[in-house]
């Protein structure tokens, strides 16, 4: 059996990843680098404060992704269901690699990732994963769209 090499998450990052999961969390989402020690760090977070809407957020979200380094990101991602009509959230785990970044970081993040969200999924896993180097993969519309194919109960 082949395991992917292991990354350090401290406690404060992981307790940081899964607020954003407590059902009366402010929070949408956090994005995490990799040090070169192999551990992850928190590198931005949402604030909770800057809009009132997930689409605010998510705005927010997309400015704080670098242009030419490598990131992961785990958002609670809010949507409204047409079929029962209710706002529903779901787990997004993102692996960041813009054209820009450097071959090392890219082969790095690619390295880490499985690592990375078995070391944060906190057993509930990720329904939804996306790899991408281009921010248009990760327009609302985009991953709304990941998610309508992910699962039976959009």
């Amino acid at each position: 059996m082949i395991r992917s090499p292991s990354i350090y998450v401290s406690d404060k990052t992981y307790q940081t990843v899964n607020s954003i999961f407590h059902y009366k969390s402010e929070l949408s989402w956090v994005i995490l680098m990799i040090n070169n020690d192999s551990t992850l760090k928190v590198d931005s977070i949402d604030d909770g404060i800057t809009s009132t809407d997930f689409n605010g957020h998510w705005v927010n979200f997309l400015n704080y992704l670098p242009e030419n380094e490598v990131r992961y990101a785990v958002i609670n991602f809010e949507y409204f269901s047409p079929i029962d009509k209710i706002t529903r959230r779901k787990r997004v785990f993102i692996m960041w690699a813009p054209d820009g970044a450097s071959q090392k970081y890219k082969l790095m993040v690619s390295i880490y990732s499985r690592s990375v969200q078995d070391e944060l999924s906190n057993g509930f896993g990720y329904p939804v994963r996306i790899q991408t180097d281009n921010i248009s993969d990760l327009s609302y519309e985009a991953i709304l769209k990941k998610i309508e194919q992910s699962c039976c109960c959009f």
